[in-house]
């Protein structure tokens, strides 16, 4: 792929590509109006007035009764009402041009720079971990490249999206990560690379899923302060076949703030926070990426073969040469397939640890007591 063309990021939108985004553009819902920019501050005002409508409305009615009557209570609630109502229906048009205008502008850049645009898809369509996890997914403002010409790869770009529920009385945590996904040559063990740029508090990982500890796999230099490396047990060269020198480097310099898979034939790049696809420099960094580490990634993997992966000849009555064997270059053992998952700690396990831990301090206290 060449240099992302980003000018129709920034360019302004003709007028036939906004005709075409207003059949197109997916219509903003009632629950993003209401948590859109200008409904949001519209509420203080809101509340404000239904609080003077109700302090006030008796003493606005005497003032206004020559003209309005007995009225005048209901006709004050008529207005504030009918006020809240208009301004929430020209937020709600604002935030509806503001979607069509984006839809136009992204659709824009994806012809120009050869990538095919869907601003939703639902279900899972990659083995990677944030399409394994929670409910409702669905992936949104993907943008496709399919190679057409010899040399080149498949690309995908997109933000990735799910719920998560912790307590069915709480409305479900909805988490968000970009995505940049590429195509390799062949089928590579599972590996990761766990940023430790973007953990959490004390250096809790953000990923949805965990691997078991003693899969992972330190390397030399300063490597291991920017990612944790977890590779299948007896697949640590493998690993260091794949991940050179070089390869660290740029992966240090390129993805230190991005977590990095590699499963089956395919490279995800995540991001804890989703690709902004109106912003230029964003395109240009994922395009580095793709060109540097994705391309030297895919280098190395060119040349990878599995030497557990062995296939008998089929027999039959035809001479056979002296091999009674042969290797399938395209195919992982089921041993390095994919990473053993951490156990998951269950709230009844930790409730019993912390029962246990409470009865065992009561114990110490009383004894202390009356000793």
């Amino acid at each position: 792929m060449r240099e992302p063309d980003v000018r129709p990021l920034l360019e302004p939108v003709s007028a036939e590509a906004m005709q075409e985004a207003h059949a197109f553009a997916p219509v903003p819902t009632l629950g993003e109006v209401l948590r859109s920019p200008q409904v949001k501050a519209l509420v203080p005002i809101a509340v404000f007035g239904l609080v003077a409508v109700v302090a006030f409305g008796g003493f606005a009615s005497s003032l206004v009764a020559s003209v309005l009557g007995s009225r005048a209570f209901g006709v004050v609630v008529f207005l504030v009402v009918a006020a809240l109502i208009t301004v929430a229906w020209l937020g709600w048009l604002q935030l509806q041009h503001r979607r069509r205008e984006r839809y136009a502008r992204l659709v824009s850049f994806a012809r120009a720079n050869g990538f095919d645009y869907e601003s939703r898809i639902d279900g899972r369509r990659h083995e990677g971990i944030v399409f394994h996890v929670g409910s409702a997914r669905r992936d949104e403002d993907v943008f496709r490249f399919v190679p057409d010409e010899p040399g080149q790869r498949e690309v995908e770009v997109g933000t990735r999206v799910y719920e998560e529920r912790t307590s069915r009385k709480r409305d479900p945590i909805v988490h968000r990560w970009g995505y940049l996904a590429v195509r390799l040559d062949r089928r590579l063990p599972h590996l990761l690379l766990d940023a430790t740029r973007n953990d959490g508090a004390f250096g809790v990982s953000k990923l949805p899923i965990g691997f078991a500890k003693d899969q992972r796999l330190s390397l030399e230099g300063d490597f291991d302060r920017h990612f944790a490396l977890y590779c299948p047990r007896e697949y640590e060269t493998d690993a260091l076949y794949l991940f050179t020198p070089d390869v660290m480097a740029l992966l240090i310099d390129e993805t230190s703030a991005y977590d990095v898979e590699v499963v089956d034939d395919w490279l995800y790049v995540y991001s804890v926070k989703p690709f902004d696809p109106t912003d230029p420099e964003t395109w240009r960094r994922l395009h580095r990426i793709r060109s540097v580490v994705g391309e030297r990634l895919a280098g190395r993997s060119s040349r990878y073969a599995d030497d557990r992966v062995v296939e008998p000849v089929p027999v039959t009555d035809a001479p056979q040469p002296a091999i009674t064997s042969r290797l399938d270059h395209d195919r992982v053992a089921p041993g390095g397939a994919r990473l053993r998952r951490r156990r998951a700690v269950t709230t009844s396990t930790v409730g019993v640890a912390a029962g246990a831990v409470g009865l065992f301090w009561l114990f110490e206290w009383f004894e202390r007591l009356w000793s």
